[in-house]
């Protein structure tokens, strides 16, 4: 695999956006079917931007965790090829089980393959509850042992009052900003296509304004294209944000500075 600094000019490096969603009992009913229809929806919402897309191609993954993990995709897939599954819902909110997923395959070896180098991977959380495993040890594990999860961009999705959102924060890099409260499924289904634009858009530049984190640039870009104020609408911020990741290390810039394994 070629360094990401001596690739081909012109090139479009890989996109990958990475679903990682809650299948547990919870969600039974009527949200499981929002959230399949959000995402069968959200596919040719994609395709039409990366068409229009000059410096990346999009590959998506969907992993889903409740009692385990399962990956709806076959890892990443190029976006004309994925085709969505609809899930079921049942079992456990097993968060940890997701991480520890991602932590392994995460990686040159298993799902970041790529001729022509990577953008900042975007990672795009959803969950309705309470995590029923060890989701923290799981967390600092792929922290610390895995850059493409510490650097890439997350985002996450609390679904209704009863999601965690504490939790949701600290997977987002304990950026409140990047967790939005949803208290209704029409808008679940809107924000899920609406979000997925914007971070396809957005996380194909290297950079974001200064001081403002890539996750945080992209939700405040959906709201904006969901009306601006959208509480109202049943999407709101769950709490006043916290330093952005240039102030804790977190990378900003993209994959060209280094060919991480």
């Amino acid at each position: 695999m070629p360094n990401m600094e001596t690739t081909e000019p012109g090139a479009r490096k890989v996109l990958p956006i990475i679903y990682v969603l809650d299948t547990s009992g919870s969600m039974e009913g009527n949200p499981i079917g929002a959230l399949n229809q959000a995402m069968n929806e959200t596919i040719p919402i994609l395709r039409e931007v990366e068409s229009e897309n000059a410096s990346a191609e999009i590959k998506i993954g969907a992993l889903a965790f409740s009692s385990g993990v399962r990956w709806i995709s076959n890892g990443l897939e190029y976006i004309d090829d994925f085709i969505w599954n609809d899930v079921k819902a049942g079992g456990l909110t097993e968060l940890g089980a997701a991480l520890n997923e991602l932590n392994s395959k995460m990686s040159r070896s298993e799902i970041f393959q790529s001729d022509t180098g990577f953008k900042l991977p975007v990672l795009l959380f959803m969950s309705d509850g309470v995590p029923t495993d060890d989701w923290e040890a799981a967390l600092d594990a792929a922290n610390i042992q895995n850059k493409w999860f510490l650097n890439s961009t997350k985002i996450a999705i609390a679904l209704g009052q009863k999601a965690d959102r504490s939790v949701l924060t600290k997977v987002v890099d304990n950026n409140p900003e990047a967790v939005i409260l949803v208290n209704n499924l029409e808008t679940l289904k809107t924000l899920i296509k609406v979000m997925s634009a914007t971070a396809s858009k957005i996380g194909s530049v290297s950079k974001v304004n200064t001081g403002t984190s890539m996750a945080t640039q992209i939700v405040e870009n959906t709201r904006k294209q969901m009306g601006g104020d959208t509480g109202d609408a049943g999407v709101q911020n769950p709490a006043p944000p916290v330093p952005t990741p240039a102030a804790t290390g977190k990378s900003q810039s993209g994959w060209d500075d280094d060919d991480w394994n």
